[in-house]
This record gives structure tokens, sequence and C-alpha cells, in this order.
């Protein structure tokens, strides 16, 4: 599905996910490592607004709703990487965590669970091939903990560097949480 084409001829989408977290239960044995981040949802609507009526992008509003699980987060950021836009903006905000041998970066899922490392779809978009003289491009925003490290692996896995397609725009640096209060 490619995105609809804007007043310029530019073809513009952008998904922008608030994580908020698992809500806490008096049914669960072990409270979730996870703080909610009240906030996310709130902060995501307003860049969501902002590049919609005052940029033309077109929003994606996937369903199921990509803040419910990380299923559902993976699914909608393969559908933004691969929607045939000539730019994406994809702004993550929520927690972050290091894979286990600490080179990639997972994203928290509503449900408390990871997705895939976000290596997949930084390298889908670099790889992906479009028929036509134009590459797409996409802006990952992350508004995650560790989120520095994406720029870092993202950064060593170019071979040439004149054919980037993907721009990464980090929270914080590799060792850092984005947001106080991780339990």
């Amino acid at each position: 599905m490619r995105a609809a084409a804007n007043g310029d001829g530019v073809q513009r989408q952008a998904l922008v996910v608030g994580v908020e977290g698992t809500a806490a239960s008096l049914d669960d044995e072990v409270p979730s490592k996870w703080q909610p981040l009240a906030y996310a949802a709130p902060y995501a609507q307003r860049p969501r607004e902002v590049l919609g009526a005052q940029y033309s992008y077109v929003v994606l509003e996937p369903d199921p709703d990509p803040a419910s699980t990380a299923a559902a987060l993976g699914d909608a950021l393969t559908g933004a990487v691969t929607g045939g836009a000539d730019f994406t903006v994809i702004h993550l905000l929520g927690h972050g965590e290091p894979t286990r041998n600490s080179h990639g970066l997972q994203v928290v899922g509503g449900d408390g669970r990871l997705t895939e490392a976000l290596s997949r779809w930084v390298d889908m978009a670099e790889n992906l091939t479009v028929e036509g003289d134009g590459e797409p491009a996409v802006l990952l925003v992350l508004d995650l903990c560790h989120s520095g490290t994406v720029v870092t692996e993202h950064l060593r896995s170019l071979v040439r560097s004149e054919r980037r397609r993907v721009w990464v725009l980090a929270a914080c640096q590799s060792d850092q949480s984005a947001y106080e209060g991780r339990r």
C-alpha cells in the first residue's frame, strides 16, 4: 500500500507510537519491571498532529494499535518501512532494552514483551528495492532507553554511506536510560 501523494507530489508518511506499557493488576504474581509511561500516548499525539496537519504527512494508524503489543508494533514498523512512501518518519516513545549480546535494541511493547531488534527494520529500509528513480528514506526518532545503540550499530553496518536511506536520532547514548523511574 502506497502512501497518498501530498500537494507537492511527495509521498510522506509517519508512524508515531507512544507505548505506555502494561497496566499493573492485583492478579499479577510478579510486577512488571517496566514503570508505565503514562505520558507516552499524549506526547506521541503532538508530533502526529503536527506532521499530519502542518506538514501534510499521511499519519499511519494501523490496526491493531501498535502500542498494544510487541507483535503489533513489529507489524506496524514493517508496514511503515515497506509502505512505499518517498519519506517516512517513525517516532517511537517508550522503554528500550538492549539485546542479550548488547549490540542491538528491542522495544518493550504494551504487553511487556520485546520486539525483534530494531536493526531488523533499519536493515529492511536500507536494503529495500523500489521501482523508479527514487529511493525511499526513513527517519527513525527513538525516545527509548539505550537508543544510542541503534545509531552505533547502524553506522557500523553501513558499507556505502552515499547510499544511506535511514537516519537515526536517539534520545540518549547506548548506556543510558532515557527515562527516570525504571524499576
